[in-house]
């Protein structure tokens, strides 16, 4: 009688964060999703280099953070900050994330539960209220609000094109 190998059992993987550095945004820049550059360039007004704007955004927001996996790679950097601009309530603030395509395709559970687990938590923690404006068709970060619990409470247009503004209450 013969013994059968057992299949071999994939190691855990896992998602990594540290503090980002806005030379990240030059790993991450050339491999941004479509979608996120196509929404970064509209609230920025412009053509400008994916790379020279998430480095803008890491450099103005209060703490920014990367997501890399076991092995190094950079999929994504996410930020957040005081929301200064418009109709704001007093302590209210924003949080935003650009990634690559295979943060969602291939770590959609890993990140979701690194959101549910340490993200929100931690920005609970920092705001009462807190969120951003989606690019409507960014439909991939929007549904990853809503999952999270994050309202669609407004609608907007920036550049002529349709914004959803996604907030979060950390006291309902």
């Amino acid at each position: 009688m013969g013994c059968e190998t057992p299949p071999k059992v994939p190691a855990e993987r896992h998602l990594l964060m540290d503090h980002a550095h806005p030379d990240h945004a030059y790993t991450l820049g050339p491999h941004i999703r479509e979608a996120d550059v196509h929404e970064m360039r509209l609230v920025y007004e412009g053509q400008h280099e994916p790379s020279r704007l998430l480095e803008h955004s890491i450099e103005v927001s209060d703490e920014a953070f990367v997501i890399y996996d076991d092995d190094g790679q950079l999929h994504g950097v996410w930020g957040h900050g005081q929301w200064t601009d418009g109709a704001v309530r007093a302590g209210m603030g924003y949080v935003w994330l650009v990634s690559n395509d295979e943060l969602f395709s291939d770590f959609a559970l890993l990140m979701t539960r690194k959101a549910r687990n340490v993200i929100f938590p931690y920005l609970d923690t920092l705001y009462p209220l807190y969120g951003n404006f989606v690019h409507s068709k960014n439909l991939l970060h929007c549904r990853w609000l809503l999952g999270a619990r994050f309202r669609n409470v407004s609608q907007a247009t920036f550049s002529d094109e349709p914004f959803s503004l996604y907030l979060r209450a950390t006291h309902d």
